[in-house]
């Protein structure tokens, strides 16, 4: 039985650098891309999805592709940037978790990605007694 599913998908936000700027430089389409009602730009990835065990390897695949942008990061958030690895973290009935490598940590530090986590639990039905 499967603990938890996930969709992990690469964010950025910036006030000035547009979406057709970071698709150019990442060589990454975006699934979404848009100028934000308070100002500034709003990029995000396709997901990587799977379950389990697979989350070290989406968050991998991700790394891959940022590694060779390094110097384009620092300075995206230099110059006042967001970039996060986005987890969307759907608990099944059951509690678990994972661990995430230092080294992986070490490496989106280096890179100056952030990592998000947003955790979905599970509905319950919660019975009242009338009685």
């Amino acid at each position: 039985m499967e603990i938890f599913r996930f969709a992990v998908s690469l964010r950025l936000s910036h006030p000035t650098i547009t979406p057709d700027e970071i698709t150019s430089e990442l060589g990454i389409r975006p699934r979404h891309a848009a100028l934000k009602s308070q100002g500034g730009f709003y990029w995000c990835s396709e997901q990587e999805s799977g379950e389990d065990e697979q989350l070290i390897i989406a968050i991998d695949k991700f790394l891959d592709l940022l590694t060779p942008h390094g110097a384009f990061l620092l300075s995206y958030r230099s110059t006042g940037g967001t970039i996060e690895l986005f987890v969307g973290w759907f608990t099944s009935q059951r509690s678990g978790g994972a661990i995430l490598p230092a080294d992986r940590l070490a490496e989106m530090g280096a890179l100056g990605v952030d990592l998000s986590l947003d955790v979905y639990a599970p509905e319950v039905n919660h019975q009242t007694d009338s009685g």
